[in-house]
């Protein structure tokens, strides 16, 4: 058999370049990034997965790439992709082995795939790099591995688990310990060839960014949308920023001190062409200030990152119902159904939710001073006839809830017409013809609403000049007896306490005796 120079037989040797020429083989295909779970590949990396769901708006950086382009349900994704939600977005990766990662808004995730040796050969470990914001990752039928910040998990197949990036907070280096004096020499000799000393390297510039706050501007007022249930101010800030890859940090104070207590702090990832948004809800009034801060770079103007808002306290929150005169729907005195004697006035509205106590203001018009002022721990007021202003009054219903709002109704008017009643007998025209000396004739009116007594009024002119009787009388008509030949005009109004009615629009009855000459 025939044997090397080294004493290794053919077969032997053939062997080992097989294995050298494999091996070379097995290194070309791991780094040129040849992939090993599908088919699919792209000039950006290796075919990963897809989007299976989105909600909002969700952008995708394909690897060398510089601009966050759209991207659409069902679309592939590739190793070393970078995909990121917008402020009140969501969306879900499915990999091509079966797990999904769940990012929540204002979220960013880049796939990042691991290649790893064992006996099998080389394999590729699903691997989720955390950003921004909160995501859920969940297994199938291989590990997990989600990295944030520092932290690496690994998630075991079959089970989930969420993760948020961490908040990087700024700490001050220590300053280095202050070096002893060195001591005075006795002699201090010049150098016969002084020589200059090192000058360090200048620092690398830092990245400054610009950055425009739209909404809410400083000194903006916010308040409670009209006819809101609850007591809060949606509130949107928006800003422009330069260069638009920045993700900043957004924090809110309820107060105009730099150091007031933070009611909101949230990192918001970059938005399309630099402008970011981020929803809030104010629960309190009073004076806030926000402020953008970025994780990486230097504001070229920090001032520009700084704003303040007021949230308003007053708000028209009250829905009035419509009042009720004694215990029905009415405007007027006038006779509807049945003859009310009950005067009382039910101002009324509806409940207010978290609201004990309620005020209300009573005045004579829009810019008046109120003319009373009364509580209520009820949705409505009860006023007697006696607090009725000429016939108008205008009211509103305020109250404070708990968080400090001051929630009111609008000034609105209650109108009450106290009119005069409706002549009814005889007809206006009517003429009478007396074939005795003790002629009568019967007057009646309609009977009106909240009236203690009417007044009756009978001239011999239309101007009333020449009144033949006046009285007062409780019953809603009159006997005229022995009325003289002639024309007559009759009108009659109202009274209740001190409350009288307009006269009535005067009718005219005609007397013609048979008895005697015409």
């Amino acid at each position: 058999m025939h044997k090397s120079r080294l004493g290794l037989k053919r077969s032997e040797v053939f062997i080992i370049i097989f294995a050298t020429i494999l091996l070379l083989a097995v290194g070309w295909v791991y780094f040129s990034g040849v992939g090993f779970l599908t088919n699919g590949s792209s000039q950006q990396g290796q075919r990963v997965g897809i989007l299976a769901e989105s909600a909002g708006t969700v952008r995708r950086e394909l690897l060398g790439e510089s601009v966050f382009g759209p991207i659409e349900t069902n679309e592939a994704l590739f190793n070393e992709d970078t995909i990121v939600t917008a402020a009140g977005s969501s969306a879900r990766v499915e990999l091509d082995d079966g797990s999904t990662i769940e990012l929540g808004p204002n979220a960013m995730i880049r796939l990042a795939y691991e290649s790893e040796f064992s006996l099998t050969g080389i394999s590729r470990v699903p691997k989720v790099d955390v950003v921004a914001g909160q995501v859920t990752g969940r297994a199938k039928t291989r590990e997990l591995r989600i990295r944030s910040g520092e932290k690496v998990v690994s998630i075991p197949k079959q089970t989930s688990q969420t993760l948020k990036s961490p908040v990087w907070k700024k700490t001050r280096a220590p300053l280095p310990p202050k070096a002893p004096p060195a001591p005075a020499k006795a002699v201090i000799m010049p150098s016969p060839s002084p020589s200059p000393s090192p000058v360090p390297p200048p620092p690398p510039p830092r990245k400054m960014v610009q950055v425009e706050l739209i909404s809410p501007k400083l000194g903006a007022h916010l308040t409670v949308p009209s006819g809101a249930a609850s007591p809060v101010v949606p509130v949107l800030f928006e800003w422009q920023i330069t260069p638009a890859d920045q993700s900043v940090t957004i924090i809110v104070r309820n107060g105009t001190d730099p150091e007031s207590p933070r009611v909101l702090e949230q990192v918001v990832a970059p938005a399309q062409q630099g402008k970011g948004s981020y929803r809030w809800t104010a629960e309190n009034p009073g004076e806030y200030r926000w402020e953008l801060r970025l994780l990486s770079g230097e504001w070229q103007k920090p001032e520009t990152s700084k704003a303040g808002f007021v949230v308003d306290p007053e708000f028209d929150g009250i829905r009035l119902l419509e009042p009720l005169v004694a215990g029905h729907a009415s405007t007027s005195n006038q006779l509807r159904k049945k003859v009310l004697k009950n005067f009382d006035i039910a101002l009324r509205w509806q409940p207010y939710p978290g609201l004990k106590k309620y005020r209300v203001e009573l005045s004579k018009g829009p810019g008046k001073r109120p003319l009373m002022v009364r509580e209520s721990d009820q949705p409505s007021l009860s006023l007697n006839r006696d607090k009725v202003f000429s016939g108008e009054i205008y009211y509103r219903v305020s109250g404070e809830t708990a968080q400090g709002f001051q929630v009111h109704s609008p000034l609105v008017p209650f109108r009450f017409s106290f009119l005069p009643p409706v002549l009814t007998l005889p007809n206006d025209g009517k003429r009478f013809v007396s074939k005795t000396e003790r002629a009568k004739v019967l007057l009646t009116w309609q009977k009106t609403n909240f009236t203690e007594n009417y007044e009756i009024e009978i001239a011999r002119d239309s101007e009333f000049q020449q009144v033949h009787f006046r009285a007062v009388k409780q019953e809603n008509f009159h006997i005229l007896t022995n009325p003289p030949a002639g024309d007559f005009y009759w009108r009659v109004r109202s009274i209740s306490g001190k409350v009288m009615s307009p006269m009535s629009a005067a009718q005219r009855f005609s007397v013609v005796s048979s008895v005697g000459p015409p």
